[in-house]
């Protein structure tokens, strides 16, 4: 991210126990100032069949969640909001549709 010149925070290394005792393990990093969005960087350590097993079947969320279909960004500036977004995250800048 930092080669693109995106602000990011240095890696940080978490972890917790479950109830059973098993350590779940990930390093986060956010954006910086610079590139100030509300999200939030992981990378799990722990393999995925590891914290599958946490949980009696996958997506099994106490709020019925189990898939995210979109995610809304409310904004003033759509144009600007998009081509920060897309800078960070590394993507092309998605075209703009207008409501009429």
């Amino acid at each position: 991210m930092r080669s693109r010149g995106v602000d990011v925070s240095d890696v940080i290394d978490g972890s917790r126990r479950t109830p059973s005792g098993v350590e779940l393990r990930w390093k986060i990093a956010t954006p910086g100032p610079r590139n100030a969005l509300p999200l939030v960087f992981i990378q799990h350590l722990t393999p995925l069949d590891e914290r599958r097993r946490q949980v009696p079947m996958a997506g099994d969320h106490p709020n019925g969640v189990y898939t995210l279909e979109r995610a809304y960004i409310v904004t003033r500036d759509a144009e600007a909001a998009a081509a920060v977004y897309a800078k960070v995250l590394g993507v092309p800048q998605p075209a703009l549709t207008r409501a009429r």
